[in-house]
């Protein structure tokens, strides 16, 4: 494909661009099974919070917390953004949402909101969207404990797979591949 109208003159080429994502096999695997994957020290994470009566998950879906957390950190990070295609993709969270198709966990401490993950499902698999914080409070524990609420959520829900969307930087690379997927291609291709 890379080849594609090569030497063709006034003829669109394309450009393709690798990206990595991180996928999770959870088919006919309970929770334990999945836990046991995760990465030693984000274990141990998880535990240490759940033995912490200061801190609270919440499932309810709350999409205004999300968009808040989100454009509150593309502010702090100075980061840009359509507006326009920001309030599309919200409205159609809103209608996935009447339909069950979303998975929303938020970690909270001493009752104030710290982070919060959406995932959008399909009939097998679900999709890391956004997760976004609390640009004022910073924590180590709360996005690990609002992704792996995520991800048992999913086992609950009887998913096939998750895809943690996302993992083209470094950090959050490393990050994502800690709770135990495996590393996959895909491209983007750009007229």
């Amino acid at each position: 494909f890379l080849w594609f109208n090569y030497g063709e003159e006034n003829k669109k080429k394309y450009q393709v661009i690798p990206r990595f994502t991180s996928v999770i096999n959870i088919y006919s695997k309970d929770k334990l099974d999945v836990f046991q994957e995760i990465d030693d020290v984000k274990r141990r994470d998880i535990k240490k919070v759940f033995s912490n009566k200061d801190y609270a998950i919440s499932s309810k879906i709350d999409l205004n917390l999300m968009k808040n957390f989100y454009i509150n950190t593309m502010i702090r990070n100075k980061g840009s953004y359509s507006k326009y295609a920001f309030d599309k993709i919200f409205d159609f969270f809103e209608i996935q949402s009447k339909n069950n198709k979303l998975i929303q966990n938020t970690t909270y401490y001493l009752g104030q909101p710290l982070y919060s993950v959406l995932f959008l499902n399909d009939n097998d698999s679900s999709c890391y969207v956004y997760g976004a914080g609390n640009v004022e409070i910073k924590n180590r524990y709360a996005g690990s404990l609002a992704l792996w609420k995520s991800i048992e959520k999913s086992i609950d829900q009887g998913l096939k797979y998750i895809d943690l969307e996302g993992i083209n930087s470094p950090f959050r690379g490393e990050y994502k591949l800690s709770f135990g997927g495996n590393l996959q291609t895909y491209f983007q291709v750009n007229i």
